[in-house]
């Protein structure tokens, strides 16, 4: 009588193993699926800031080279105005020879 009673503890207590077993191997499942799906969509949002930061980046440059452009065009429009240079008077001989009148120098 006592060995029945022991099988059936032993039975009673490998179905709660097995029941356990089972609950938490589905309670893994479930938690890899929500991680996977949660970091899944948040891997496509850090690809499109990602893409986004690139064409801000390419943007930026271009905008850069634009300033730099900008800013020689004024540097060598500052110089001319400063060299005082004069306009000088051509004067045809004929039509192939072209001499400039020196006498604004």
């Amino acid at each position: 009588m006592k060995d029945i009673i022991i099988k059936r503890e032993r039975l009673s207590n490998s179905k709660i193993l097995l029941y356990t077993s089972v609950a938490l191997i589905l309670v893994f499942f479930g938690l890899q699926l929500f991680v996977l799906t949660t970091v899944g969509a948040q891997g496509e949002r850090v690809t499109q800031v990602r893409e986004e930061q690139n064409r801000l980046r390419i943007e930026n440059e271009i905008k850069q080279a634009e300033i730099l452009k900008l800013q020689s065009r004024k540097e060598i429009l500052t110089s001319i105005e400063n060299l005082d240079m004069k306009e000088s008077e051509v004067v045809m001989i004929d039509g192939s020879t072209k001499i400039a009148d020196n006498s604004n120098l």
